[in-house]
């Protein structure tokens, strides 16, 4: 038995790895907030997005001025604001928008069973006031209701009743679910809040949010997770080729994402994940292409350099990626690239980054771009990367990721429009910059992407649609690199100076600007 090693400081040392322990257990749990709190904010922000999109433009302009007044210290308030605009309350009171900002959490996002069979549904408050314009609420009574995917009832119950409000803003107002023996799919919650004995009205926006049952769920993303630590596994991954590796590499970091606790954007996608990156392992170990069998918009690695991997979500064919070489690989392969270079998400709706997630995912841009219908016709093989932030040499990754791309899909290599959101405009430029005779067309938005005269000289014949910001959001760069466009003689700039729009209204909203200039350079 080994004794303890206790000097003189023994004592201030014990002291000090305790108080850095709890520090540590402090800042973990501070974490897991700003998980949840930026989850539940994005995916109001997709509901925003859902009903705006088909709003006219004035109602637009609205609702993205709205949403950059920063009245608010809390983001949430303030697409709360911008919410209640899309819907047609003119003057939201107090209690459309403390409901507006509630966040519904259900953790996990998804039981395993048989072992774990219950989720704790929590209703969490950001806010304390109204930024002093409203009178907050005294009284808080809240109903829960979960259905099933047939839109059945099959649990209702009560989180207790407070007039504390501290009770929401320290996640304590929460009630256990029992699901023991309710079948795997997805389920959705819904919380009634009633503010001062008052129920909720028809426009008071829905409180909500979903999770998922999967039996053996636990083991079978951990296996994702413990494949490098296992021998014969890890020897299983260095046997196989560079390109199906980056692809499993990639699905299978999605495949965890749950599993680790990093919340995603309702409704969950982690069953989807999981059952994809097995998918994908299958195909891998029978040395099929890893993509094989494959539909719909998929998240996985691509190899780039140095045994780097960027991650991307790519839309996959109808039907499938075909087999190289045939048929419908040729007719698929004439077809141009439309790669989406995202920017990091951020915290509020301008540019304060959170600290998770971890990771700038590309799933979040992609999602949002598919609920607008972007390229609808399927005209591009639509490809979105992460943001170029976590790629050690953007400029490298991104040329091997065009590099290695047409082995996993077919599209024309020499046919390449580029757009880039944010800091993803400047890797936009590079990327122009390094393979200028493949890129068609160059499309920036909420910044110039780092362009000065003597690049504009450089891409002198290369097409470029610019999306301003609103306000100091881009809009000042955009300004510039049209000063900078009049110096290098370029007459190809395009700048779309009525769309004063925030992110992450301006890209998607765009959508269909975007699709004409790309088919226009690519004709």
């Amino acid at each position: 038995m080994t004794r303890p090693v206790v000097g003189p400081l023994g004592g201030v040392a014990c002291a000090a790895v305790a108080v850095a322990l709890l520090g540590a257990g402090l800042t973990a749990q501070i974490d897991r907030i700003n998980h949840r709190q930026w989850a539940a904010l994005e995916s109001q922000r997709r509901d925003l997005l859902a009903v705006a999109k088909d709003l006219p433009r004035a109602k637009i302009d609205a609702i993205a001025a709205a949403l950059t007044q920063n009245t608010e210290a809390v983001p949430q308030l303030t697409l709360a604001r911008a919410r209640a605009l899309a819907v047609g309350v003119a003057k939201p009171d107090a209690h459309f928008l403390f409901r507006a900002g509630l966040q519904l959490l259900a953790m996990p996002e998804v039981v395993s069973g048989p072992r774990f069979d219950h989720v704790a549904v929590t209703l969490y408050a950001p806010h304390t006031t109204l930024a002093g314009e409203l009178p907050a609420p005294r009284k808080f009574a809240f109903q829960v209701s979960v259905t099933d995917q047939a839109g059945k009832t099959v649990w209702t119950g009560v989180i207790p009743p407070t007039e504390e409000i501290r009770t929401l803003r320290e996640f304590r107002a929460t009630v256990d679910v029992p699901t023991k023996g309710w079948p795997d799919g997805t389920y959705h919650v819904v919380a009634e809040v009633s503010l001062d004995g008052k129920a909720p009205r028809a426009f008071d926006l829905p409180v909500q949010t979903s999770f998922a049952v999967l039996t053996g769920y636990a083991e079978r993303a951990a296996f994702f997770r413990l494949a490098s630590d296992v021998p014969e596994l890890r020897k299983e991954l260095a046997g196989i080729e560079v390109g199906p590796r980056a692809v499993l590499i990639g699905a299978a970091d999605h495949a965890c994402r749950a599993w680790y606790g990093v919340p995603g954007v309702d409704p969950s996608h982690a069953v989807r994940d999981l059952l994809r990156a097995e998918t994908i392992l299958a195909n891998v170990r029978a040395k099929r292409p890893p993509l094989h069998g494959l539909t719909g918009a998929v998240d996985f690695g691509v190899a780039t350099h140095d045994d780097q991997i960027a991650f991307v979500n790519a839309r996959l064919p109808e039907g499938g990626v075909p087999a190289r070489g045939s048929e419908r690989w040729t007719t698929l392969a004439k077809r141009p690239l439309l790669l989406v270079i995202a920017r990091a998400p951020s915290f509020d709706h301008e540019d304060r980054r959170p600290s998770y997630p971890p990771y700038a995912l590309p799933g979040y841009l992609a999602a949002s771009l598919q609920l607008v219908a972007f390229d609808r016709e399927r005209h591009f093989q639509l490809v979105v990367v992460e943001s170029p932030g976590r790629m050690p040499n953007t400029r490298r990754g991104l040329v091997g990721l065009v590099k290695h791309l047409p082995a996993l899909l077919p599209f024309d290599p020499q046919r390449i429009v580029v757009v880039g959101e944010g800091r993803g405009a400047r890797a936009a430029v590079i990327l122009s910059e390094e393979v200028p005779d493949a890129i068609r067309g160059l499309v920036l938005v909420h910044t110039s992407g780092g362009l000065a005269t003597p690049a504009l000289r450089k891409l002198r014949d290369l097409p470029i649609l610019a999306i301003p910001g609103y306000r100091r959001v881009g809009a000042d760069s955009i300004e510039r690199l049209k000063l900078y466009a009049r110096h290098a003689g370029k007459t190809n700039l395009r700048v779309l100076d009525d769309r004063r729009w925030p992110w992450p209204l301006a890209l998607p909203l765009a959508a269909r600007e975007v699709e004409a200039f790309a088919r226009a350079g690519t004709q």
